[in-house]
């Protein structure tokens, strides 16, 4: 029995790694692209701190960490150990839990409720040990941000306000099926700031949103044109 059980495992796997070339070959077809606010930063830099800065992920002397999201787009996978991959966050967000519990005051829960989540403790844990060491993937999809590839990197600011400085927003696209012709200028490079600097809190440009730009967010855009299929 313990033979059978295994055999429909490895079919099961075999037919599952069967999927995953067919959806891989056919997202290597298909035109794509994705474009928006990712609220992800694509790079570390310094930070010029301000009285009103605040960071709920600080690296020392670094500021903040370059974002999970925009990792696995770029590169198609997110290793487990990388800050924000979900096994990472579970582990944070239970040590916060414990720090709390540990803070709380005699008599502010009962004997059951501390076992209660002395079980679910158990319970995520062993999840957290399960999910520790699976890389999430993109399942094939090859993605290259637009203006990376146009310029060799990205804006230094696509959203900015008194606590924060740096890009959030990007255009992605699948560069076997298309090719990137051009991209948007943001609004300081068109006052004049061509060579800009490479921090994002070095850039003259006002908060946002204010009287000249209503949204807190500039736009991004890109010319894409979609290459030619054989047949």
């Amino acid at each position: 029995q313990q033979q059978q059980q295994q055999q429909q495992e490895e079919e099961q796997r075999q037919q599952q790694q069967q999927q995953h070339e067919q959806l891989t070959q056919l997202l290597a077809q298909l035109p794509t692209i994705v474009c928006g606010d990712f609220n992800s930063l694509w790079k570390l830099y310094s930070i010029e701190k301000g009285p009103d800065f605040k960071s709920t992920w600080p690296i020392p002397n670094c500021g903040y960490s370059v974002s999970g999201v925009y990792t696995m787009l770029s590169t198609g996978s997110l290793d487990s150990r990388q800050r924000h991959h979900p096994a990472q966050w579970r582990r944070f967000l239970s040590r916060s839990g414990k720090r709390y519990a540990s803070n709380k005051g005699p008599g502010s829960a009962s004997d059951s409720d501390e076992e209660q989540d002395g079980s679910r403790s158990e319970d995520a844990d062993q999840q957290q040990q399960q999910q520790q060491h699976v890389e999430l993937n993109t399942s094939g999809l090859n993605l290259c941000s637009a203006y990376l590839a146009a310029r060799g990197a990205e804006p230094p600011l696509t959203n900015k306000h008194p606590g924060f400085a740096g890009c959030l927003d990007y255009v992605w696209y699948s560069p076997d099926t298309i090719d990137v012709l051009g991209t948007l200028a943001l609004p300081y490079e068109t006052l004049g700031y061509a060579q800009l600097p490479h921090s994002p809190y070095a850039v003259p440009f006002d908060n946002i949103p204010n009287g000249v730009w209503p949204s807190d967010h500039l736009a991004v855009g890109a010319v894409l044109l979609i290459k030619q299929t054989e047949g």
